[in-house]
């Protein structure tokens, strides 16, 4: 289960993620750091399990930065073609419009993605298939992955 944030609180943009990686059962123990072993969180046998770490916070240039779930080759391409294009010059416009192409160039791999873009001292959100939710003292909260809506859930059962 994966899970990303981005918000604002008190004018402050916050971008936070996992860990994380899940998928079938593999043959080689995979150990993390909370855990250990995860075969003592899931068993032997249960079919689907953590098979790895990897960052899923990633600055891409010193004005933005974004946390991703999905499908890990997605992430790899997009985080180096926006790296590419923060080397060039890159604008709120033409931001928007990569992230509007986007589910062509992906051809069906899944892929969330959420952050901010700072450009001349403006904040841009970036979302790509992003839930957005709203509490008394976050604006703009937006959650990816799998556990987004088991945290937009414990949200609206508690005051923030």
């Amino acid at each position: 289960m994966t899970l990303g944030i981005s918000y604002a609180l008190n004018r402050r943009l916050v971008v936070m993620g996992d860990l994380l990686l899940s998928g079938d059962e593999t043959e080689h123990d995979v150990s993390i750091p909370s855990v250990g072993k995860v075969t003592e969180v899931f068993p032997k046998g249960s079919g689907y399990s953590i098979v790895g770490l990897t960052q899923k916070v990633i600055v891409i240039c010193d004005d933005m930065a974004i946390a991703w779930a999905g499908h890990e080759v997605a992430a790899r391409l997009v985080i180096q073609e926006l790296r590419a294009m923060a080397g060039s010059g890159l604008t709120p416009a033409a931001l928007r419009a990569y992230l509007k192409q986007l589910p062509d160039e992906l051809n069906g791999l899944d892929l969330q993605l959420t952050g901010y873009f700072v450009y001349e001292n403006a904040a841009y959100q970036i979302n790509f298939d992003a839930r957005t939710f709203d509490t008394p003292s976050c604006t703009d909260l937006h959650l990816i992955g799998t556990g987004a809506p088991v945290f937009e859930s414990l949200l609206g059962q508690y005051q923030w």
